[in-house]
């Protein structure tokens, strides 16, 4: 999961496997974004990384 500049939204896809281009998913709502990525992560039995300012943690 990423923030995607161009879109001012969240992009979640699969990356480095044979996937149809469409798996990107958007959305501007950090719960819904990390929802999409567990469910993505789940369904393609995939490991989950959180890459953005968000899920990062601050000192």
């Amino acid at each position: 999961m990423v923030w995607d500049h161009a879109w001012d939204e969240y992009r979640i896809e699969a990356v480095g496997i044979i996937a149809p281009a469409a798996n990107a998913e958007w959305t501007g709502d950090y719960g819904e974004a990390l929802d999409l990525l567990v469910s993505k992560g789940e369904r393609l039995s995939l490991p989950i990384f959180d890459c953005t300012m968000d899920g990062r943690a601050l000192a």
